[in-house]
């Protein structure tokens, strides 16, 4: 035996000590933590939900809130005589405003259609009767495959989805704030400058 032959021998033995065997888990042992992983993709569902709807009551609110004041300020402002060309310029830039605010309200209030948060059960009976297949177009043989179907493909799906909704739902969020910040500004600079 040469020494070549040896060394080939030693590096052999640690690449196969290098490489787990792959272990299966017990049945039960995979079955809870199939469990544990739908339970996991479902409470970020349900978290995306939520700061859906945070977002969508303190819109509604904020929304009140410049409202009420605009009112106020424009009563305020009609009461201005006589009014030059500048009082004009800031109320059109004050009304564009309340017509851009209405608009990203309407957006950030209607996303809820968009979003995905309940898995339908005609889905689950499809998916149990063999209509739909795994993402390797497979049917689906067993209660452990759905959910490992359900944990891996159709979760993650529907987050990834919620997700993307939840970034345009914030950009108008943002998008709103700095508009009802503008018109507000807008019209008590109004009253400020001209009704003195």
């Amino acid at each position: 035996m040469y020494w070549s032959d040896v060394k080939k021998a030693i590096r052999g033995r640690f690449r196969q000590g290098a490489t787990p065997a792959v272990q299966q888990w017990p049945a039960a042992e995979r079955a809870q933590w199939l469990e544990l992983a739908i339970a996991a993709g479902v409470a970020e569902i349900q978290g995306q939900t939520e700061e859906l709807s945070r977002i969508r009551d303190r819109a509604v609110m904020f929304v009140a809130f410049i409202g009420a004041s605009v009112a106020f300020l424009v009563g305020a402002g009609l009461g201005i005589k006589p009014k030059p060309w500048g009082f004009f310029v800031v109320a059109v830039v004050g009304s564009v405003g309340l017509l851009l605010l209405a608009l990203f309200l309407c957006l950030v209030v209607s996303a809820r259609r968009s979003f995905r948060n309940v898995i339908r059960s005609r889905a689950m009976v499809r998916m149990m009767d063999g209509e739909l297949k795994d993402g390797h177009g497979h049917t689906l043989q067993s209660l452990e495959q759905a959910r490992r179907h359900l944990a891996s493909v159709t979760i993650v799906k529907m987050s990834a989805a919620n997700e993307t909704a939840l970034e345009s739902v914030r950009n108008w969020y943002n998008a709103l704030l700095w508009t009802g910040l503008v018109t507000l500004v807008a019209w008590s600079s109004l009253i400020w400058a001209f009704a003195s």
